[in-house]
């Protein structure tokens, strides 16, 4: 079934690169002043305005024509 997976140790793919690896590889990246190119800072600061915005009433769903669902 789709919800069961198998989650033993000879399941795990040997050819991933563990999270030490990748770590490692970070690190040695900004130590060679190689550029962040994630998106966090950029995200961060979306995610803190939006925070902050003040609310908006919801948009209403469409209704089968295409309309907007009319208010009852």
């Amino acid at each position: 079934m789709p919800h069961e997976r198998d989650e033993s140790a000879d399941s795990q793919g040997r050819g991933q690169a563990s999270a030490d690896v990748i770590g490692r590889a970070a690190h040695a990246d900004q130590a060679r002043g190689l550029a962040d190119t994630s998106r966090a800072a950029e995200s961060d600061a979306t995610y803190h305005r939006l925070r902050e915005a003040p609310t908006e009433q919801p948009l209403r769903p469409s209704g089968p024509s295409g309309r907007r669902a009319s208010r009852r």
